[in-house]
């Protein structure tokens, strides 16, 4: 299946916009690997906002657990201990899973794992579907908060703008 010329032109458009000032001013030697590298890093997610994601937004979703261990550790990569990867990852699993986890304290991580992946498939759906509509529920309640404070914020920058428009009609007259 071939991709859509306008988003295949959107994309080089943004990589084009990432790297300007090195295609304007390029390196006298090593063009292309200066700019592979500005590329990569310029539009890779530093490790600091791997680390924000994975302690803010990942859950498990449609995964099993060992794989959605395997996802947290990719994200971590070698500055969160393991201990710490170890309780997001217990901590993210259904309740159920991890009442049962909890009694694995001394045992390795791949062995836990391991054993979340057979409580996943011996659990009932049902479980994770009502896992999954607290987690919807929460996140609904996250974003209303959300959009109630950009309310206020808006109604006070039209208050502010309206002041500011009132003054300088005062200050013109």
């Amino acid at each position: 299946m071939q991709e859509d010329p306008h988003k295949t032109t959107t994309k080089i458009q943004m990589y084009i916009s990432e790297v300007r000032d090195i295609i304007v001013s390029p390196p006298a030697t090593e063009r292309c690997v200066k700019l592979k590298s500005e590329l990569i890093k310029r539009l890779s997610a530093s490790q600091q906002q791997k680390i924000k994601r994975l302690l803010e937004h990942e859950e498990l979703g449609d995964r099993r657990p060992s794989q959605f261990l395997r996802h947290l550790q990719s994200l971590a990569g070698t500055t969160v201990p393991d201990n710490i990867v170890r309780s997001l990852w217990l901590g993210r699993l259904p309740s159920s899973t991890q009442a049962i986890l909890a009694t694995q304290a001394k045992a390795s991580l791949d062995a836990v794992a391991e054993l979340a992946d057979t409580i996943s498939e011996a659990i009932a759906p049902s479980v994770h579907i009502s896992e999954a509509s607290n987690a919807r529920e929460s996140t609904i309640d996250k974003l209303t908060a959300e959009l109630a404070e950009m309310k206020i914020q808006l109604a006070s920058l039209s208050q502010a703008q309206a002041q500011t428009n009132t003054y300088r009609r005062n200050c013109s007259n």
